[in-house]
């Protein structure tokens, strides 16, 4: 076997020509291409999404704000006309409330001057009866002198003749007394001047001495809103979303609409508020006008009846001060009819001479 020559391999075929390992990476294998440049245009898309996205968050809190400010000026216009609706209708309260209290103060007066009428009747309708009275009593007085005269007339008497002899015996000396009773008279007149002077001498020093006193000072003494406002304003914002792009862009957009909607909610709210409220001011305006128109008729009416009771009165308190100036004048009329009447007889010829002829009124009456 040592001898033996080793035969020669066979021929082989050649081998295919392999190809190329693609798309090799530094570290000798094959690498995909980046995301970035796998994605290409759909990145570009979810960044111009996610751009969206932002415009329509700001839009939606734009809009919000927006919102909140449109309604806050529409809300102060509205409540200045409610302002100066109630306004007007608190002036027509404050009147009321005046002519009230004068409808009040008038009704009292009335009151009063009804009271001291009643009492004024009744008093001259005692003083009347009194003089009622009087007058027909001096009737049976006047019947009883007059009958008095006619039985005890005894002046042509026969036996009364002598002293007519008498009378014309003594004529002189009675002359002669009566200058004596005259004299005497006037020099006690004299005397009763002297004193009257006296005496007003007296009371004019003391009112001379009077008028230097000082009278007495009075001093007086002069005596002499927070309104606070409370605004809470609700935050408002944009909840986040978790989700995808699509999602958000979705959601966003969702509320934008939906701000929308609410706006126009809540400024016919605000608006039906509004209407409401002032339709209810203008009934309660047009009620106080109406309050205010009655309590202005009976304040009128008042006012007249008030002029006339005051009117009654002034000739009520006349008449009763008339009544009680003539029943006085009367009543010392005759309390010197009464004093003739009780004198003795030797002072009747001096009371004959100072009575007067008829009943003597006050001068003012």
């Amino acid at each position: 076997m040592a001898g033996v020559v080793p035969s020669a391999p066979p021929s082989q075929a050649p081998l295919p020509q392999v190809p190329a390992a693609v798309n090799v990476g530094l570290n000798g294998y094959p690498e995909l291409p980046a995301v970035s440049a796998m994605l290409g245009s759909a990145s570009q898309t979810m960044q111009s999404i996610s751009a969206e996205a932002h415009v329509l968050q700001a839009r939606v809190v734009q809009t919000q704000m927006e919102n909140e400010a449109k309604m806050a000026r529409q809300k102060a216009v509205f409540e200045q006309k409610l302002k100066s609706q109630e306004d007007r209708s608190r002036a027509v309260v404050a009147a009321n409330q005046r002519l009230s209290s004068e409808i009040g103060a008038i009704q009292a007066n009335i009151s009063a001057l009804q009271h001291r009428a009643q009492e004024v009747q009744a008093a001259n309708e005692i003083l009347r009866t009194e003089m009622n009275t009087l007058e027909g009593k001096l009737v049976r007085g006047r019947a009883f002198l007059f009958s008095s005269l006619k039985n005890l007339d005894d002046s042509k008497a026969p036996q009364l003749a002598v002293l007519q002899k008498l009378k014309i015996r003594r004529g002189s000396d009675s002359q002669n007394a009566d200058k004596r009773a005259k004299q005497a008279h006037r020099g006690a007149a004299a005397d009763t001047k002297h004193k009257k002077r006296q005496v007003r001498e007296v009371l004019m020093q003391n009112a001379s001495d009077d008028k230097h006193n000082d009278p007495d000072e009075v001093s007086f003494l002069a005596l002499g809103a927070e309104h606070v406002q409370h605004a809470n304003q609700p935050a408002a914002g944009v909840n986040s979303v978790a989700g995808n792009p699509e999602d958000v862009v979705n959601v966003l957009g969702q509320a934008l609409a939906t701000f929308r909607q609410e706006e126009h909610l809540s400024e016919t709210k605000l608006k039906v508020i509004f209407l409401t409220d002032f339709k209810a001011g203008v009934k309660r305006y047009k009620d106080l006008l109406a309050e205010q128109r009655k309590l202005i008729t009976t304040h009128k009416t008042l006012l007249v009846q008030q002029a006339e009771l005051h009117v009654a009165d002034q000739h009520l308190q006349a008449t009763h001060s008339a009544l009680e100036q003539h029943l006085r004048s009367f009543g010392l009329f005759s309390q010197k009819l009464a004093h003739l009447a009780l004198a003795p007889t030797q002072e009747a010829p001096g009371l004959l001479h100072n009575l007067p002829a008829d009943v003597e009124l006050p001068s003012h009456a």
